[in-house]
């Protein structure tokens, strides 16, 4: 199967290297609602973690002044 990337804030991200080989294993045979429910957590964690790498962004931004 091939990849899924998925965009995220102007971003992309690949499924398969998120998930890792065993875990992609996993994903491509599961039921169509394993997979929405596991893009959803995914893009939670996406966006959580690009929010706190802008928010390290401003705070070093604003110790440099």
């Amino acid at each position: 199967m091939k990849d899924e990337i998925i965009e995220m804030m102007g971003d992309a991200f690949s499924m398969r290297k998120i998930l890792g080989e065993e875990g992609w294993k996993i994903y491509i045979n599961a039921t169509e609602k394993v997979k929405v429910i596991t893009n959803i957590v995914v893009k939670n964690d996406l966006r959580k973690m690009q929010e706190g790498f802008k928010r390290l962004d401003k705070l070093e931004i604003q110790s440099l002044k």
